[in-house]
């Protein structure tokens, strides 16, 4: 298992897209809605790597630390994603149901000393 990409939050897109696309040259790949209609975008960032930038998030005040939204962890086949959705389980770790998507099925828990994680 690797990291395939790290959550940021952002409550303005379109300065976020400017910075990262337009001034340091990275590409958007994708473009979505979360469940709750935020906009949820994938900016490649090279060497086959990319992060998510969330919008609407309520960012910290000045002087406060800024939290990664989430780290996504992906799996090669089916069968290792229910492999893992088990073993944290059956670990105790609390784990949502299972989300089908339009690219494939994820699910989210929290790592019991820093931040959230989903599988996908």
């Amino acid at each position: 298992m690797y990291i395939d990409h790290v959550g940021i939050n952002t409550n303005d897109m379109e300065a976020t897209l400017q910075f990262y696309c337009s001034i340091l040259g990275m590409r958007l790949v994708r473009t979505t809605r979360t469940p709750d209609g935020r906009r949820h975008y994938n900016v490649e960032i090279g060497g086959g790597n990319a992060f998510a930038v969330f919008d609407g998030a309520e960012l910290p005040t000045a002087g406060e630390r800024q939290h990664v939204n989430h780290l996504a962890l992906p799996v090669d086949t089916p069968e290792e994603f229910d492999a893992a959705y088990q073993r944290l389980k059956d670990h105790g770790v609390a784990v949502t149901e299972i989300i089908e998507r339009g690219y494939g099925k994820t699910f989210y828990f929290h790592d019991p000393k820093a931040s959230d994680c989903k599988v996908n």
